[in-house]
């Protein structure tokens, strides 16, 4: 997203809570740079022409169960960057409440913006509601699965769950919110291009990694 006005740190955070934003950053960052990843492996899984190298096998049992266990590591990775958590010693902020320190003039902001940056903040702020409304829709549905599948056992949930219903939290739902959280990320960031939170493009198919490498000369 490239915005009228850019903005930098400087501009807008208080000197005293600069370490504060600087460390809050690095920790996102390596989330969704692990989550990333993970999407990456699922990718991978997800387009594998597992046809061609074992055409007489039917079960897929191995790569079934990756595919499971990489996916629900990427929820709980994804929710862990979003959603509020009730427990009273998390220290790590979400990106919603993170926001608000950035915002807010009694928290983070420098409260004497000139009217330039107060317009640049404006119009981000505005932009991370329209996206916090989509992550918020998909988040519900991540948060069903994290507490009757992953965390808890749900007996009626996983009577429910078979093959035709699994592929919704695979793959090409996962990438779309994952990308959702890298958007509102770059905005907190203030578009900050040292903070590329892919590991491989996924767009060109993941040339520079180790599988692909691998399936260029089987």
């Amino acid at each position: 997203m490239i915005f009228d006005t850019p903005l930098y740190v400087e501009n807008v955070i208080r000197s005293e809570n600069r370490d504060d934003f600087d460390k809050a950053v690095e920790i996102f960052h390596r989330l969704l740079t692990e989550v990333s990843g993970q999407i990456f492996i699922l990718r991978q899984i997800y387009n594998f022409p597992f046809h061609i190298f074992v055409p007489l096998r039917r079960d897929g049992l191995f790569w079934e169960y990756v595919q499971r266990t990489t996916t629900e590591v990427a929820i709980l990775r994804m929710k862990s960057l979003w959603s509020e958590n009730k427990d009273p010693h998390k220290t790590i902020d979400t990106l919603p409440r993170f926001k608000n320190k950035i915002f807010n003039s009694h928290d983070w902001r420098k409260p004497n913006v000139d009217s330039t940056i107060d317009s640049a903040l404006k119009e981000r702020l505005t932009h991370f509601k329209k996206i916090k409304t989509k992550i918020d829709a998909f988040d519900t549905d991540l948060n069903t699965i994290r507490n009757s599948v992953i965390a808890h056992q749900d007996k009626a949930i996983h009577s429910e769950l078979n093959e035709a219903s699994l592929p919704d939290f695979k793959f090409p739902r996962l990438f779309d919110h994952f990308e959702k959280l890298r958007e509102a990320f770059n905005i907190l960031t203030f578009d900050d291009k040292e903070y590329d939170c892919h590991i491989y493009n996924y767009r060109d198919g993941g040339e520079n990694s180790d599988i692909y490498g691998l399936l260029l000369h089987t």
